[in-house]
Protein backbone atom coordinates (compact mmCIF):
# COMPACT_ATOMS: atom_id res chain seq x y z
CA UNK A 1 0.00 0.00 0.00
CA UNK A 2 1.41 3.39 -0.86
CA UNK A 3 1.02 6.33 1.22
CA UNK A 4 2.19 10.34 0.65
CA UNK A 5 2.75 13.05 2.41
CA UNK A 6 2.44 16.62 1.64
CA UNK A 7 4.28 19.01 4.06
CA UNK A 8 4.24 22.80 2.61
CA UNK A 9 7.86 24.58 2.15
CA UNK A 10 7.32 25.74 5.52
CA UNK A 11 10.85 24.33 6.00
CA UNK A 12 12.25 27.67 3.91
CA UNK A 13 9.15 30.13 3.74
CA UNK A 14 9.72 33.61 5.32
CA UNK A 15 6.94 33.94 6.92
CA UNK A 16 7.85 35.27 10.28
CA UNK A 17 6.24 34.84 13.58
CA UNK A 18 5.76 37.45 16.60
CA UNK A 19 6.00 35.26 19.17
CA UNK A 20 10.12 35.58 20.63
CA UNK A 21 10.28 32.09 22.02
CA UNK A 22 9.28 30.80 18.11
CA UNK A 23 11.59 33.00 16.78
CA UNK A 24 14.46 31.79 18.59
CA UNK A 25 13.82 27.94 17.56
CA UNK A 26 15.13 25.93 14.92
CA UNK A 27 12.42 25.12 13.05
CA UNK A 28 11.27 25.41 9.57
CA UNK A 29 10.23 28.86 9.57
CA UNK A 30 13.78 30.79 10.69
CA UNK A 31 16.21 28.04 8.62
CA UNK A 32 16.65 27.86 4.76
CA UNK A 33 19.32 26.54 2.30
CA UNK A 34 22.15 29.15 1.19
CA UNK A 35 21.65 32.35 0.75
CA UNK A 36 18.37 34.62 0.95
CA UNK A 37 18.20 35.06 -2.94
CA UNK A 38 17.08 31.44 -2.92
CA UNK A 39 13.14 31.50 -2.16
CA UNK A 40 11.21 28.58 -1.25
CA UNK A 41 7.59 30.03 -0.69
CA UNK A 42 6.15 28.61 -3.97
CA UNK A 43 7.56 25.00 -3.16
CA UNK A 44 5.51 22.53 -1.82
CA UNK A 45 7.87 19.43 -0.58
CA UNK A 46 6.71 15.89 -1.03
CA UNK A 47 7.50 12.47 0.72
CA UNK A 48 6.45 9.24 -0.68
CA UNK A 49 7.41 5.89 1.03
CA UNK A 50 6.17 2.23 -0.17
CA UNK A 51 5.32 -0.03 3.39
CA UNK A 52 6.70 -3.16 1.57
CA UNK A 53 9.79 -1.74 2.44
CA UNK A 54 11.31 -0.67 -0.74
CA UNK A 55 12.54 2.84 1.15
CA UNK A 56 11.62 6.37 0.23
CA UNK A 57 11.56 8.63 -2.45
CA UNK A 58 11.86 12.33 -2.22
CA UNK A 59 10.63 15.57 -4.97
CA UNK A 60 10.34 19.06 -4.97
CA UNK A 61 7.12 20.75 -6.44
CA UNK A 62 7.98 24.25 -7.77
CA UNK A 63 5.05 26.97 -8.36
CA UNK A 64 4.82 29.73 -11.16
CA UNK A 65 8.82 30.64 -9.90
CA UNK A 66 9.53 27.07 -10.50
CA UNK A 67 12.03 27.18 -13.42
CA UNK A 68 13.90 30.19 -11.45
CA UNK A 69 14.38 28.53 -8.34
CA UNK A 70 16.48 25.59 -9.55
CA UNK A 71 18.18 27.36 -11.74
CA UNK A 72 19.27 28.99 -8.54
CA UNK A 73 19.56 26.10 -6.35
CA UNK A 74 21.53 24.11 -9.00
CA UNK A 75 23.78 27.48 -8.84
CA UNK A 76 24.39 27.51 -5.10
CA UNK A 77 25.02 23.25 -5.20
CA UNK A 78 27.60 23.72 -7.96
CA UNK A 79 29.47 26.89 -6.23
CA UNK A 80 29.63 24.78 -2.98
CA UNK A 81 31.16 21.57 -4.69
CA UNK A 82 34.44 21.18 -4.41
CA UNK A 83 36.44 17.56 -5.02
CA UNK A 84 34.10 14.89 -3.48
CA UNK A 85 32.30 17.38 -1.20
CA UNK A 86 29.81 19.78 -0.96
CA UNK A 87 28.64 22.08 1.72
CA UNK A 88 24.56 22.94 2.14
CA UNK A 89 24.80 26.18 3.64
CA UNK A 90 22.12 26.49 6.10
CA UNK A 91 21.18 30.36 6.73
CA UNK A 92 18.33 32.38 9.24
CA UNK A 93 15.37 34.73 8.87
CA UNK A 94 15.75 38.19 10.29
CA UNK A 95 14.36 36.72 13.51
CA UNK A 96 16.37 34.19 14.60
CA UNK A 97 19.10 36.44 13.70
CA UNK A 98 17.41 38.80 16.26
CA UNK A 99 16.54 36.20 19.21
CA UNK A 100 20.22 35.55 19.24
CA UNK A 101 22.42 38.69 18.58
CA UNK A 102 23.68 38.66 22.30
CA UNK A 103 25.09 35.15 22.20
CA UNK A 104 28.59 33.95 21.46
CA UNK A 105 31.01 36.15 23.50
CA UNK A 106 32.79 32.79 23.81
CA UNK A 107 36.39 31.82 24.18
CA UNK A 108 37.22 28.83 21.41
CA UNK A 109 38.74 25.41 22.77
CA UNK A 110 42.20 25.39 20.76
CA UNK A 111 42.61 29.07 22.09
CA UNK A 112 42.14 28.12 25.84
CA UNK A 113 44.40 25.64 25.40
CA UNK A 114 47.20 27.85 23.73
CA UNK A 115 46.80 30.59 26.62
CA UNK A 116 47.23 27.89 29.39
CA UNK A 117 43.51 29.56 30.57
CA UNK A 118 42.54 25.96 29.96
CA UNK A 119 43.66 23.05 31.64
CA UNK A 120 43.23 19.50 30.71
CA UNK A 121 44.11 16.68 32.70
CA UNK A 122 43.63 13.33 33.28
CA UNK A 123 41.34 12.13 36.46
CA UNK A 124 42.89 10.67 39.40
CA UNK A 125 45.62 8.81 37.41
CA UNK A 126 43.91 8.15 34.24
CA UNK A 127 40.58 6.84 33.72
CA UNK A 128 40.15 5.78 30.05
CA UNK A 129 36.61 7.64 29.62
CA UNK A 130 37.01 10.56 31.75
CA UNK A 131 39.01 13.98 31.84
CA UNK A 132 39.18 16.44 34.02
CA UNK A 133 38.72 20.80 32.25
CA UNK A 134 39.13 23.50 34.36
CA UNK A 135 38.90 27.20 33.06
CA UNK A 136 40.80 29.40 35.04
CA UNK A 137 40.24 32.28 32.76
CA UNK A 138 37.94 35.01 32.59
CA UNK A 139 36.38 34.11 29.46
CA UNK A 140 33.76 31.76 28.92
CA UNK A 141 34.90 28.20 26.56
CA UNK A 142 32.91 26.63 24.16
CA UNK A 143 34.27 22.68 23.16
CA UNK A 144 32.15 20.93 20.61
CA UNK A 145 31.79 17.46 21.00
CA UNK A 146 34.54 15.72 18.61
CA UNK A 147 37.54 17.86 19.94
CA UNK A 148 40.63 15.82 19.81
CA UNK A 149 43.12 16.24 22.64
CA UNK A 150 46.99 15.38 22.57
CA UNK A 151 49.05 14.06 25.50
CA UNK A 152 48.29 12.68 29.09
CA UNK A 153 47.94 8.72 28.92
CA UNK A 154 46.10 8.90 25.44
CA UNK A 155 45.23 11.20 23.33
CA UNK A 156 40.95 11.43 24.06
CA UNK A 157 37.85 12.93 21.73
CA UNK A 158 35.45 15.14 23.21
CA UNK A 159 32.01 13.14 23.53
CA UNK A 160 29.96 16.16 24.43
CA UNK A 161 29.88 19.96 23.85
CA UNK A 162 30.33 21.98 26.58
CA UNK A 163 30.77 25.17 28.51
CA UNK A 164 32.96 25.97 30.72
CA UNK A 165 32.36 29.21 32.87
CA UNK A 166 34.99 31.43 34.37
CA UNK A 167 36.80 29.62 36.85
CA UNK A 168 34.88 26.90 36.39
CA UNK A 169 36.61 24.63 38.77
CA UNK A 170 37.96 20.91 37.47
CA UNK A 171 34.89 19.74 35.72
CA UNK A 172 34.73 16.00 34.67
CA UNK A 173 33.72 15.39 31.11
CA UNK A 174 33.05 12.15 29.11
CA UNK A 175 35.92 11.28 26.47
CA UNK A 176 37.11 8.41 24.00
CA UNK A 177 39.85 6.99 23.79
CA UNK A 178 41.30 7.75 19.45
CA UNK A 179 45.19 6.15 20.92
CA UNK A 180 44.83 2.15 21.36
CA UNK A 181 47.81 1.33 21.75
CA UNK A 182 49.03 4.53 24.70
CA UNK A 183 48.50 3.99 28.20
CA UNK A 184 51.49 6.04 29.63
CA UNK A 185 52.18 9.49 30.18
CA UNK A 186 53.73 11.24 27.66
CA UNK A 187 56.39 14.56 27.49
CA UNK A 188 53.42 16.46 29.23
CA UNK A 189 52.76 13.95 31.55
CA UNK A 190 49.38 13.49 32.84
CA UNK A 191 48.02 16.99 30.60
CA UNK A 192 47.16 18.05 28.00
CA UNK A 193 48.38 21.06 26.13
CA UNK A 194 47.02 20.78 22.93
CA UNK A 195 43.93 20.03 20.17
CA UNK A 196 44.17 18.21 16.93
CA UNK A 197 40.76 20.10 15.91
CA UNK A 198 37.89 17.94 15.08
CA UNK A 199 37.79 14.35 13.78
CA UNK A 200 36.12 13.44 11.08
CA UNK A 201 32.70 13.02 10.97
CA UNK A 202 32.68 8.94 11.49
CA UNK A 203 34.83 8.73 14.20
CA UNK A 204 33.14 11.65 15.69
CA UNK A 205 29.90 10.07 14.93
CA UNK A 206 30.69 6.99 17.20
CA UNK A 207 31.91 9.12 19.93
CA UNK A 208 28.32 11.38 20.18
CA UNK A 209 26.07 8.67 18.75
CA UNK A 210 26.86 5.19 19.41
CA UNK A 211 28.86 6.13 22.45
CA UNK A 212 31.21 2.97 22.11
CA UNK A 213 34.57 3.00 22.49
CA UNK A 214 35.50 -0.60 20.36
CA UNK A 215 33.69 1.68 18.09
CA UNK A 216 35.40 4.39 18.13
CA UNK A 217 38.37 2.50 17.71
CA UNK A 218 37.35 0.71 15.05
CA UNK A 219 37.02 4.08 13.44
CA UNK A 220 40.08 5.31 13.73
CA UNK A 221 41.69 2.57 12.35
CA UNK A 222 39.46 2.60 9.18
CA UNK A 223 40.10 6.27 8.62
CA UNK A 224 44.06 5.89 9.54
CA UNK A 225 43.78 2.92 7.06
CA UNK A 226 42.00 5.31 4.17
CA UNK A 227 44.64 7.84 5.10
CA UNK A 228 47.45 5.60 4.23
CA UNK A 229 48.95 6.01 7.54
CA UNK A 230 49.35 4.49 11.07
CA UNK A 231 51.80 4.45 14.25
CA UNK A 232 53.03 2.54 16.88
CA UNK A 233 50.05 3.66 18.97
CA UNK A 234 47.22 3.48 16.91
CA UNK A 235 46.67 7.54 17.46
CA UNK A 236 44.03 9.26 15.14
CA UNK A 237 46.62 12.01 14.45
CA UNK A 238 48.29 10.08 13.01
CA UNK A 239 46.35 11.25 9.82
CA UNK A 240 48.41 14.43 9.88
CA UNK A 241 50.83 12.67 7.76
CA UNK A 242 49.07 11.58 5.47
CA UNK A 243 50.33 12.50 1.89
CA UNK A 244 46.95 12.58 0.54
CA UNK A 245 45.34 14.29 3.21
CA UNK A 246 48.19 17.07 2.69
CA UNK A 247 48.39 17.09 -0.69
CA UNK A 248 44.76 17.59 -1.11
CA UNK A 249 43.40 19.51 1.86
CA UNK A 250 44.58 22.99 1.39
CA UNK A 251 42.78 23.29 -2.01
CA UNK A 252 39.42 22.10 -0.05
CA UNK A 253 40.28 24.99 2.86
CA UNK A 254 40.92 27.43 0.42
CA UNK A 255 37.77 26.82 -1.63
CA UNK A 256 35.10 27.21 0.67
CA UNK A 257 36.64 29.02 3.38
CA UNK A 258 36.01 32.47 1.14
CA UNK A 259 32.68 30.87 -0.04
CA UNK A 260 31.35 30.84 3.30
CA UNK A 261 32.21 33.88 4.41
CA UNK A 262 30.41 35.80 2.02
CA UNK A 263 27.01 35.97 3.81
CA UNK A 264 26.87 37.16 7.19
CA UNK A 265 23.57 35.38 7.57
CA UNK A 266 25.37 31.44 7.35
CA UNK A 267 24.75 29.87 10.86
CA UNK A 268 25.98 26.17 9.70
CA UNK A 269 25.91 23.64 6.96
CA UNK A 270 25.10 19.89 5.99
CA UNK A 271 27.82 18.42 4.65
CA UNK A 272 27.80 15.39 1.77
CA UNK A 273 29.71 13.41 -0.21
CA UNK A 274 28.98 10.72 -2.36
CA UNK A 275 25.17 9.71 -2.15
CA UNK A 276 25.59 10.18 1.82
CA UNK A 277 25.66 13.21 4.15
CA UNK A 278 28.38 12.69 6.54
CA UNK A 279 27.41 15.88 9.01
CA UNK A 280 25.23 18.54 10.14
CA UNK A 281 26.01 21.33 12.55
CA UNK A 282 24.04 24.15 13.13
CA UNK A 283 25.01 27.51 15.52
CA UNK A 284 22.30 29.81 17.14
CA UNK A 285 24.22 32.59 14.83
CA UNK A 286 27.11 33.70 12.41
CA UNK A 287 29.48 34.45 15.20
CA UNK A 288 29.29 31.18 16.59
CA UNK A 289 29.10 29.37 13.12
CA UNK A 290 32.80 32.07 12.00
CA UNK A 291 34.26 30.79 14.67
CA UNK A 292 34.10 27.05 14.64
CA UNK A 293 33.97 26.79 10.36
CA UNK A 294 37.45 26.48 10.20
CA UNK A 295 37.62 23.37 12.27
CA UNK A 296 34.50 21.63 10.98
CA UNK A 297 35.25 22.08 7.32
CA UNK A 298 38.23 20.61 7.98
CA UNK A 299 36.81 17.26 9.73
CA UNK A 300 34.37 17.37 6.82
CA UNK A 301 37.06 18.05 4.07
CA UNK A 302 39.09 15.17 5.60
CA UNK A 303 36.30 12.88 5.43
CA UNK A 304 35.31 13.45 1.81
CA UNK A 305 39.29 13.10 0.99
CA UNK A 306 39.71 9.68 2.59
CA UNK A 307 36.46 7.88 2.00
CA UNK A 308 34.29 10.06 0.11
CA UNK A 309 32.91 10.30 -3.68
CA UNK A 310 31.81 12.47 -6.72
CA UNK A 311 28.65 14.33 -4.84
CA UNK A 312 25.45 12.28 -6.17
CA UNK A 313 23.45 13.92 -3.06
CA UNK A 314 20.41 15.58 -3.96
CA UNK A 315 18.65 18.58 -2.47
CA UNK A 316 15.48 16.50 -1.94
CA UNK A 317 17.61 14.18 0.11
CA UNK A 318 19.22 16.87 2.39
CA UNK A 319 15.72 19.03 2.61
CA UNK A 320 14.29 15.31 3.87
CA UNK A 321 17.27 15.34 6.26
CA UNK A 322 16.57 18.55 7.44
CA UNK A 323 12.50 17.42 8.22
CA UNK A 324 13.94 14.95 9.64
CA UNK A 325 15.49 17.22 12.18
CA UNK A 326 13.80 19.92 12.50
CA UNK A 327 9.49 18.84 12.19
CA UNK A 328 7.91 18.50 15.13
CA UNK A 329 9.27 21.29 17.60
CA UNK A 330 8.22 19.12 21.36
CA UNK A 331 10.73 16.33 20.05
CA UNK A 332 13.28 17.95 18.87
CA UNK A 333 15.61 17.60 21.45
CA UNK A 334 14.68 13.79 22.13
CA UNK A 335 16.15 13.31 18.57
CA UNK A 336 19.04 15.37 19.22
CA UNK A 337 19.95 13.66 22.39
CA UNK A 338 19.40 9.99 20.13
CA UNK A 339 21.40 11.23 16.86
CA UNK A 340 23.88 13.92 18.09
CA UNK A 341 24.46 16.56 20.12
CA UNK A 342 23.03 19.95 21.45
CA UNK A 343 24.51 22.60 23.69
CA UNK A 344 21.94 24.81 25.64
CA UNK A 345 22.62 27.71 27.70
CA UNK A 346 19.45 29.57 29.54
CA UNK A 347 16.98 28.47 27.30
CA UNK A 348 19.29 29.11 24.15
CA UNK A 349 20.16 26.26 21.63
CA UNK A 350 23.83 27.46 21.09
CA UNK A 351 25.03 24.48 18.62
CA UNK A 352 23.10 21.36 16.89
CA UNK A 353 25.09 18.31 16.02
CA UNK A 354 22.91 15.90 14.00
CA UNK A 355 23.53 12.89 11.72
CA UNK A 356 21.32 11.07 9.83
CA UNK A 357 19.30 7.90 11.72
Amino acid sequence: MKYSNTISSALFLCALTASGRVSAQYNKENLKLFKNKVSYADTVYRISNENNGSGASYSWAFGDQGSKIKQELSAEEQKFTFGNLRLYMISSEPEFVKAHRGLGNYTGFKDALAKGTLVVSELQGGTVNTLVFENKGKDTVLVLAGEVVTGGKQDRVVAKDLLLPPNSGPVQVPVFCVEHGRWTPNGNGYTFNNTFGVTSPSVRKAAVVEKNQSQVWSKVAVKNNQAGTGSSTGTYTAIAGSDKINKELPAYLEHFTKLMAEDTGYIGFVAVTGDSIISCDLFANNKMFRQQSANLLKSAAVEAITSGAAVSVTASKVLAFLDELLHEEAKQEQRIQENGTMLKSGGSKLHINYYKK
